[in-house]
């Protein structure tokens, strides 16, 4: 590419950039990387290690919300299946 370079300037060799973009499936505070920028990664290698404490409260307290609704149903559990005479329960 000429025009590019400053006047008297040449070189030739050979140029390698592969850029991966790397995100996580949860969220949550970072409490560790376990590898540097430039190190070469596999599939499968630990990059991060992410606190999940917000998420498994999370977690426990909807799973705690479904049994309270599940709790208050009328005429069915969860093993009946719903009828078409059965009533409506608006929640």
């Amino acid at each position: 590419m000429q025009g590019l370079a400053a006047p008297g300037f040449e070189g030739s060799g050979t140029l390698e950039a592969t850029e991966i973009t790397v995100s996580a499936l949860s969220t949550g505070t970072i409490l560790k990387l376990t590898k540097d920028k430039g190190d070469e990664v596999k599939k499968q290698d630990l990059l991060a290690e992410i606190d999940v404490e917000k998420l498994i409260l999370q977690r426990a307290q909807l799973a705690a919300g479904l049994k309270e609704i599940e709790a208050g149903r009328i005429g069915f559990g969860p093993m009946t299946k719903p009828t078409s005479d059965m009533p409506l329960i608006w929640i």
